[in-house]
């Protein structure tokens, strides 16, 4: 039985929607998480390529994946971004990282700036 919970960076989110087949597989994935920042960020990232009342209804179907960022949350992603400013992390991503980081699952991304990081599922 897979237990493996996936934190769902916005990359993650965008090569779905493109139909990346080496998402495919994620996107069936029951065991999955966000923040509503990253929502937010893949709300304005869909803007740029799919009508506004589409955008607003795909971003429906992800809200119950949203969990609750807490002042801890921010605080660790504050200090992680802070101490690895040269990788140039976005404050979502540093957030998104260690939401995932502090609640045991892996963050999945195919973000360069993560390749080869604890915690983290890279699919191109």
């Amino acid at each position: 039985m897979d237990v493996t919970i996936f934190f769902f960076d916005t990359y993650a989110f965008c090569e779905i929607m493109a139909m990346n087949p080496s998402y495919r597989e994620y996107a069936k994935h029951k065991n999955s998480a966000t923040s509503l920042m990253n929502i937010y960020e893949f709300h304005y990232a869909l803007l740029e390529q799919v009508p506004r009342n589409l955008v607003d209804r795909a971003i429906q179907h992800l809200q119950h994946l949203c969990i609750p960022i807490t002042q801890q949350d921010i605080i660790t992603a504050s200090s992680f971004r802070f101490m690895n400013k040269k990788s140039k992390f976005s404050y979502i991503d540093s957030l998104g990282y260690i939401m995932a980081q502090r609640r045991g699952m892996l963050f999945l991304t195919g973000d360069n700036a993560f390749l080869g990081m604890n915690g983290v599922e890279f699919i191109r």
